[in-house]
């Protein structure tokens, strides 16, 4: 018998982490985003009834107030000084959470390849999951 194969559902998710930070610091900066991977087809129940996905961090977006007037010196220090302090790896939010936040939100991803052919060519989902991640890190192309 043949296995079926779920048609995984790769989306972004943007996570407003500004307030972790103290702006006085960076005055340029408007906004600090951590962006996550999620497959919304891959629902977990934790001891409890509602499902929750896995959120797997992929970059941290800084938003500038005016990108024109940041020198290159500047930017690098800002992007050095925040990208160390994110942790890798990822973490579990709700479903209902990921929907109705007004932190969150749902980022299309730019590559349109058709991911359920992509699936097909591994043996575990985890596989998938890892080789996908790994090709979205290194393209650098996150969100439209």
């Amino acid at each position: 018998m043949d296995r079926e194969i779920v048609k995984p559902k790769m989306t972004l998710v943007s996570i407003d982490q500004t307030k972790y930070w103290d702006l006085s610091e960076y005055p340029e900066v408007k906004k600090i985003k951590a962006i996550y991977l999620v497959d919304k087809s891959q629902h977990h129940f934790l001891c409890e009834l509602t499902a929750s996905l896995w959120l797997e961090y992929v970059a941290t977006d800084i938003v500038y107030k005016n990108l024109d007037e940041v020198s290159n010196e500047r930017l690098e220090r800002i992007d050095y000084e925040v990208n160390r302090f994110q942790e890798t790896g990822g973490e579990y939010h709700h479903v209902k959470s990921i929907k109705n936040s007004e932190k969150m939100e749902v980022i299309p991803i730019v590559d349109a390849t058709d991911v359920l052919e992509w699936r097909k060519e591994f043996e575990t989902y985890e596989e998938f999951f890892e080789d996908y991640y790994e090709s979205l890190r290194e393209s650098g192309d996150y969100w439209v």
